[in-house]
């Protein structure tokens, strides 16, 4: 199969969408007779090493400008006119794309119309945050325009979690199936101990630091952790990430004198191996979130999870291998289950093996390749 992913970003830029990509390219390329080409942006601040990928795996990028941090725009250039002529002749058997958010999107939605089967995926499940009344309608308008355009032009429809497929097929009126996030099985860490003394147990936040992900949150998540246990050792928090509200977070964590460690954005291995140093990973996430990909990396690497997204995680939830609630309440339930270090091993356990059945990338990428 000759597939072509069209995603706005690749790692080393951190997100959900570039590490949905990642882990969809590196479980497809192993397949025999699989050839994957990759139309996605090019990003000067984290350069795309293609030498890094194996050799049936083709990327072109197209000269871009970001706006907002996050929204690659393609430019009119010779250069990409004539890319986007060549993949155009090309054959391929399927075309993913995804998010409609991305210019990048509709583009090879619009031009690419000769592949059989074309999947667009949806990752969120609701519209992005934006700072005023203006922005946000300007905001919604482009989001509906653009998932309209994808709508009438592709013909497989998917959602990484059922509140992203419940919310955009509000919009598109397109049946949506559900083919979830996940992480590698090679990356899940059986974990057999958990501290047994409250202030020596470490949380760790990872995301991007915009109003609304959960950072300044997680960083009152401590402070009331610490107020509830006075006099039994401190906790403290690790920080991983970048983003305009990094400024607010240091400020508030150095004004009320908190244990909080940031380490700004590093590359997806040395995330993974700090995760592996903490125990209890925090998500008071106000974000329209699909499946954050990071919470499924948490799980791998044997941290208790404690979240305000429900999205993606009934089956966590239901069956009560993780902790949700309101981010007022977090503190406390947190605070409740932390004197049962051995019902956390049994939680964290219980975790991992409904991830390890149902959401490792072996099993996705033949849900997302077989024919529909």
């Amino acid at each position: 199969m000759h597939l072509l992913l069209v995603t706005p970003f690749l790692p080393p830029r951190i997100g959900g969408i570039e590490r949905h990509s990642e882990n969809l390219i590196r479980e497809f390329v192993k397949s025999p007779g699989s050839e994957i080409t990759v139309l996605t942006s090019n990003n000067p601040r984290w350069p795309v090493q293609e030498r890094n990928y194996p050799r049936n795996v083709k990327i072109i990028q197209l000269r871009s400008v970001t706006l907002f941090g996050r929204l690659p725009i393609p430019l009119v250039t010779l250069s990409n006119f004539r890319k986007l002529r060549e993949l155009r002749k090309r054959n391929f058997d399927r075309l993913i794309v995804q998010s409609h958010l991305f210019p990048i999107s509709t583009i090879s939605a619009l031009i690419m119309q000769k592949v059989p089967s074309k999947i667009w995926i949806n990752h969120g499940s609701g519209y992005i945050t934006m700072g005023s009344n203006i922005v946000q309608t300007v905001e919604k308008f482009y989001e509906n325009l653009q998932a309209r355009i994808m709508s009438r032009r592709m013909n497989g429809f998917i959602a990484v979690s059922k509140d992203a497929a419940t919310w955009i097929s509000s919009i598109v009126k397109q049946n949506f199936a559900c083919v979830p996030n996940g992480v590698p099985a090679e990356l899940i860490v059986q974990r057999q101990t958990f501290p047994v003394i409250k202030g020596q147990i470490s949380l760790l936040f990872v995301s991007r630091l915009l109003p609304g992900k959960g950072g300044i949150e997680a960083i009152k998540i401590l402070e009331k952790l610490i107020e509830r246990e006075a006099g039994e050792g401190a906790y403290s928090l690790t920080v991983i990430g970048e983003g305009s509200e990094e400024e607010e977070m240091q400020a508030y964590a150095t004004s009320k004198q908190l244990p909080v460690i940031f380490l700004g954005a590093l590359n997806h291995d040395v995330v993974i191996e700090q995760m592996r140093k903490c125990d209890v990973f925090i998500y008071p996430s106000k974000y329209p979130e699909g499946f954050p990909t990071v919470i499924l990396e948490a799980i791998a690497s044997g941290l208790l999870i404690a979240s305000t997204s429900p999205a993606g995680l009934e089956v966590f939830i239901e069956t009560a291998s993780c902790i949700y609630g309101q981010e007022s309440e977090l503190a406390s339930l947190l605070s409740h289950i932390l004197m049962k270090p051995i019902q956390i091993i049994n939680m964290i356990q219980s975790t991992q093996v409904l991830l390890r059945v149902n959401y490792t990338w072996d099993s996705i990428v033949k849900e997302l390749t077989n024919p529909r």
